[in-house]
């Protein structure tokens, strides 16, 4: 039996879509308000009329209103970019960021690096001289990766980390790890149902995985299936081939347990009972339980396969005590099998996010307005031609009436659903938005051209009522609002009073109107670039590239120049602008003197005056007296209001004078004469435009990481340990390279717990003897600082010093809390110790530009930095004059050029001098 249908009525749960309500509500309205002057409330009076279809309008309107979201964005209808404009971001770009953590960075050399199986980021706690925020990588690599893939990978990883590296940090070292070569052999007895092929592969591939995990990959269905969320899946660096979780990234194998690797033969599947079981390192048969790997190695099954027939360290297998014979095919298949199913998801490149929404309508769909006038009844004679032709002048008065009146809820209804559909032209940080109220012209209303003024048109019409819906100070205000709430969406706030007091303050001739155009639009340029700045909050800028004349710079430096109305992100010299500008006369030709012109009007004026002698075509001549006045051109060289023209006596009648006068001279400059007043003029107007220039030009500032600034030569370290009262126990044997040092220490712990590896060696005196504790290859680790003047005394010594370690070793005690690797040399080198490398950076500001003059602007400056700096770094700003600053920029752009080059002995040379200039200008 069929069900029967039938149509559905809708959800109209809001009031404004029941015209039921509308209507009741209306006629409350119109009783509360009119009294005794309504007469009659029924369905025939033309009241109740006009209302019934202003009530069918307004649920049409908020049907329309009350579409989806996608539908009022208008999405995919045409080319419009609501990303861009609306800032609507999809999850991948808005949660990724640069790398914060040690997993971050992990994740994105696992990601976008070919043939790296695992990487470690671990920070250095005991480096050369105590610096914080130096990071060492150690890279597993494939066991297909030769010498030279190797090397590639190496540069690879020191490019992608150089470019996503975090402010006050810094890359120390990036070790590809070598292999210790792991071969196990034994007898196996089998069950009588397995294959030996089957099981040989499995212990294999089981042994291999324990000592190296492999790291799986994972895509982003089955994560949120998992229930994770989309924040916690793009956060971090974007993922290119797949996503990684924190808890499946295994630690280094620094050690691990034979009887573990017995325990996994003798369960697996078909494995009856194990035998002579021996475990090779290197070739070296192991006798030890434990077996440890130094901090730059990393273990690596051999398997025997395609030789197994000829190896002598092998798994042999038997049944019913009779020797099996392995096909070694099969076991190849067999394990690269097991090897690719635990790769399956690998390197499968993740799609970028797209908005997935679509409109059902067009833009001209939703805003259209059907007017309600075509609905009454004839008898209004509202449509066209709708009136007798016969009709008398009062009565088409009146119709003209009623269409008018109507009209002015029509134009109301017809603007709203002009603002519906120009929703995401309101919510835009498009700068060529020039309003903030849509309207649109009531086509629709019948005969709507005969109610118009007198020469009137549609156009003129809705031209007139734009004008007179928004003035300049309501759309500046509403669009400031707008952007502050988009700003708002992400945590941000861009506040321009201060910026738009220093602006007019620049120039005194500047609009309201061009300053609040001027202040939206750097806004609107900060929001555009809300996203970078979110995700590069904490990275620093990458100097293993070009920085000079590039735009390479932090994250923090980039926010700072946006929130500043600083225009150019890239780093360049503030003083070559001068120079550019800047003409040196000779000694005899650049003295100044106070002079007396006569003017036209039987006036004298003194002036100060250059004999320099100019002629028409030769540049302004200004007088600077000191620094302050020289600082004074940029506060009011650029301002027409400092500069005038005066006619003067001299051979030639029509002889002009341009006088600049400010605050800091006693008397007017004679910048320029000329015959013609025009001329005057135009180099009056050339100089204002380049003051412009050069305030606009001059204005930027520098920042450096004093963590870039650590010396980087290769000095001879010694490794140093202390017992329980803090006296010197044992020492290195031979100084040495810090990493290598830093090695020795860390096997103390396998190499001082044996008695075996103590020997006492005697010196060239009689009677003198030291204790020297050598490692597996033979070769002196340790010492003695003691010399002992007997064997047996140095006996007593050793057994001590073994306990001692043991002791430590048992109660798992850091080896730094005993042990210090110390600078052989520290006393003599150049590099301060007073020196904050660690969590320190500086500002270098010049003082000359208009806006760094103004105190306003330093202080926000200074608020902006403490703001966004991140929470562990300290930080000094220093407030330049040209010298300063030229000197400054000179170290600075060769250290640049060092770094880049990667020449360590030169980097020194440099960054001792930086350091040295930083030491000696004093903080703001």
């Amino acid at each position: 039996m069929n069900e029967p249908k039938f149509l559905s009525s809708g959800d109209y749960q809001k009031e404004s879509l029941q015209y039921d309500f509308l209507l009741a509500k209306g006629i409350e309205l119109i009783q509360q308000f009119s009294g005794q002057n309504w007469t009659d409330y029924n369905y025939h009076d033309p009241g109740i009329t006009l209302l019934e279809q202003l009530c069918y309008a307004l649920t049409d309107l908020a049907y329309r209103t009350n579409f989806p979201i996608e539908d009022i964005l208008i999405a995919n209808q045409d080319n419009f970019d609501l990303e861009h404009n609306n800032m609507l971001f999809p999850p991948d770009k808005i949660f990724s960021s640069a790398p914060l953590t040690l997993f971050d960075f992990r994740k994105i050399i696992l990601d976008e690096v070919d043939l790296v199986n695992n990487a470690w980021v671990t920070e250095v706690k005991d480096n050369k001289y105590g610096f914080k925020g130096l990071y060492d990588v150690l890279v597993e690599c494939n066991e297909d990766a030769d010498t030279n893939v190797k090397a590639a990978i190496k540069r690879k990883i020191k490019k992608i980390l150089y470019a996503n590296r975090s402010l006050g940090t810094d890359i120390n070292e990036i070790k590809i790890l070598q292999e210790d070569k792991i071969t196990i052999s034994g007898d196996i007895e089998l069950n009588s149902y397995v294959l030996a092929e089957n099981i040989l592969a499995d212990i294999y591939y089981r042994i291999e995985t324990l000592l190296n995990p492999v790291i799986p990959q994972y895509e982003l269905e089955s994560m949120t299936k998992a229930g994770d969320n989309l924040s916690t899946i793009f956060s971090g660096p974007k993922a290119v081939n797949g996503f990684y979780k924190p808890n499946t990234l295994p630690d280094k194998t620094n050690e691990f347990y034979v009887s573990d690797l017995e325990d996994l033969i003798l369960n697996t599947e078909g494995v009856i009972n194990l035998e002579n079981f021996q475990i090779f390192k290197n070739g070296i048969h192991i006798f030890d339980d434990m077996i440890a790997f130094e901090s730059d190695r990393i273990p690596n099954l051999e398997k025997v396969i395609h030789n197994y027939n000829t190896a002598d360290q092998k798994l042999n297998f038997y049944r019913n005590n009779t020797r099996y014979d392995i096909d070694t095919v099969i076991v190849s298949q067999l394990y690269d099998s097991l090897a690719l199913s635990a790769k399956q998801n690998y390197f499968k490149k993740i799609q970028n996010f797209k908005l997935d929404i679509t409109s059902r309508f067009p833009k001209e769909e939703i805003e259209k307005y059907y007017s309600i006038q075509k609905e009454l009844p004839a008898i209004y004679g509202l449509k066209q031609g709708e009136l007798p032709v016969q009709s008398s002048k009062k009565r088409i008065a009146q119709m003209k009436q009623l269409k008018a009146y109507l009209s002015i809820f029509e134009q109301i209804m017809a603007d709203h659903l002009s603002q519906l559909a120009n929703v995401r032209n309101i919510f835009s940080i498009d700068p060529n938005i020039s309003t903030t109220y849509f309207k649109q012209k009531p086509e629709d209303i019948p005969d709507v051209a005969s109610i118009l003024m007198e020469g009137e048109d549609l156009e003129g019409y809705l031209s007139n009522l734009k004008r007179n819906s928004e003035t300049p100070a309501k759309f500046y205000k509403r669009r400031n609002q707008i952007l502050d709430h988009m700003l708002a969406r992400f945590g941000e706030l861009f506040d321009t009073t201060i910026l738009g007091k220093i602006m007019q303050a620049h120039d005194t001739y500047e609009s309201e109107n061009e300053v609040q155009t001027h202040m939206l639009n750097a806004k609107i340029k900060y929001a555009e670039n809300i996203v970078s700045l979110g995700a590069n909050r904490v990275k620093a800028c990458d100097y293993s590239t070009t920085i000079w004349e590039k735009e390479n710079i932090s994250g923090l430096e980039k926010r700072l120049k946006l929130l500043l109305d600083i225009k150019d992100f890239s780093v360049k010299s503030t003083v070559a602008p001068l120079m550019e500008s800047y003409q040196k006369l000779d000694k005899e030709d650049k003295e100044w003197g106070i002079e007396t012109l006569e003017t036209t009007q039987g006036q004298s004026l003194t002036v100060f005056s250059s004999n320099t002698k100019n002629t028409d075509t030769e540049g302004l001549n200004f007088y600077c007296s000191d620094y302050d006045s020289f600082k004074a051109l940029f506060l009011f060289a650029h301002r027409k209001k400092n500069y005038a023209i005066t006619s003067i006596v001299s051979k030639d009648s029509s002889r002009y004078a341009l006088l600049f006068n400010s605050p800091n001279h006693e008397y007017p400059v004679n910048t320029y004469q000329s015959n013609s007043y025009e001329e005057c003029l135009q180099m009056r107007d050339k100089s204002i435009e380049r003051f412009n220039m050069l305030n606009v030009k001059c204005e930027s500032f520098f920042m450096i990481e004093h963590l870039m600034l650590r010396p980087l030569e290769i000095r001879n370290y010694q490794i140093y340990f202390y017992d329980d009262q803090g006296d010197e126990c044992l020492r290195g044997f031979e100084s040495g390279d810090f990493q290598e040092q830093r090695n020795f220490r860390d096997d103390i712990y396998i190499i001082g717990t044996d008695p075996d590896n103590y020997s006492i060696q005697s010196r060239d005196k009689e009677d003198e003897f030291e204790i020297v504790i050598f490692d597996i290859l033979n070769m002196p680790v340790f010492k003695s600082p003691k010399i002992y003047t007997t064997k047996k005394e140095a006996k007593t010594a050793i057994d001590a010093t073994v306990k001692f370690l043991n002791d430590k070793k048992n109660t798992n005690t850091d080896l730094e809390s005993f042990s210090k690797i110390h600078l052989e040399d520290e006393l003599n080198h150049e590099f301060p110790n007073d020196f904050q490398y660690s969590n320190k950076v500086s500002f270098f500001i010049p003082d000359w530009p208009f806006r760094m003059q103004k105190r306003e602007f330093i202080s926000l400056f200074q608020e902006h930095l403490s703001t966004f700096i991140p929470a562990h770094l300290n930080h000094d700003i220093f407030i330049l004059d040209v010298q300063k600053m030229n000197q400054f920029e000179d170290a600075y752009m060769n250290w640049l050029n060092s770094k880049l080059n990667a020449d360590n002995k030169n980097i020194d040379l440099l960054s001792l001098q930086l350091i040295q200039l930083i030491m000696s200008f004093n903080p703001n």
